[in-house]
């Protein structure tokens, strides 16, 4: 290094053009280390102002109990409007006040048929945000649905209680809520392959509850639901040890390369347990060694 110094040093001295060169490589790299700094800083800058911003409305306090007294008002003024107390029921909860949240939030429910929704699905909301995992169940099967705005809402709901559920190792409770969002997406959308994904760590969880309590016919049943939402090879280690701890190890690989064999006709290609793909134009070939080749 220090010999590389050197040399430097002394191809600096002899060569004018090498040493202005030089120099402006060095002005041109303090000028870009300098604008670097000065954006990274900013950018601190702004995001810490929108942190200070954020928090200064978020604690106001008599902002906050002004609109609470104004509303306590309209809601003794309007004892009937379920909206009302829809809105007071969700400041409550706002300041703290978990137990009279809830009072407003049921004196909304039978009130009317939008009331009842709104109430419901707020009330699902809190109890999930209180981790009360078997109210907010009991309550969410009983929201109704009407409009398309209110599907979706459910849909966030079954979405909220399955990962509640998953964390509580409810397993099968995420399983059917997550199977009930499905319904309310596109299958081509980011939020149903979401679903199908979180699905199929669900079922695999679930055949392993069910192979522990030596229930194996439920067990494959869902660790093969598990491989159909997305392929994992920890689901296909399971399927293989049941076979054969079972005695049927030969039926299960047979059955498995005859699926995939149907998979790459149908569609070209075939899957890696890890999720790669890989083209295999043989099996369409209309040669019969080719197309053999390809299948193998």
């Amino acid at each position: 290094m220090n010999s590389m110094l050197r040399v430097l040093i002394l191809l600096l001295k002899r060569d004018v053009k090498l040493r202005i060169f030089f120099i402006i490589c060095c002005l041109l790299a303090l000028v870009a280390v300098g604008l670097t700094i000065k954006t990274v800083s900013g950018f601190v800058d702004s995001k810490s102002e929108k942190v200070e911003t954020a928090q200064t409305k978020a604690a106001d306090p008599k902002e906050l109990f002004n609109k609470l007294h104004i509303l306590e008002n309209k809601v003794r003024e309007n004892p009937d409007n379920a909206s009302l107390h829809i809105d007071l029921g969700k400041l409550y909860y706002e300041i703290g006040e978990e137990n009279r949240a809830k009072v407003e939030l049921y004196r909304a429910v039978g009130l009317s048929p939008k009331g009842d929704f709104l109430a419901k699905y707020e009330l699902v909301r809190l109890y999930i945000n209180l981790d009360e995992y078997q109210i907010a169940k009991v309550l969410l099967s009983e929201i109704p649905n009407t409009r398309n705005n209110d599907k979706m809402k459910k849909a966030e709901l079954l979405i909220l209680l399955a990962e509640m559920a998953v964390d509580k190792s409810e397993y099968l409770d995420a399983a059917k809520m997550y199977e009930s969002a499905l319904g309310f997406y596109n299958p081509e959308s980011t939020q149903y392959k979401k679903i199908q994904n979180e699905l199929a760590f669900v079922y695999e969880r679930v055949g392993d509850y069910y192979y522990s309590g030596d229930e194996i016919s439920k067990a494959v049943e869902y660790l093969n639901s598990s491989l159909e939402k997305k392929k994992t090879a920890s689901a296909f280690f399971k399927l293989g040890l049941i076979a054969e701890i079972e005695g049927n190890l030969d039926e299960e690989v047979k059955k498995y390369t005859e699926d995939i064999v149907k998979f790459a006709h149908e569609h070209g290609y075939v899957k890696t347990l890890f999720g790669r793909k890989r083209v295999i134009d043989e099996v369409k070939n209309p040669n019969y060694i080719i197309r053999s080749t390809g299948e193998r």
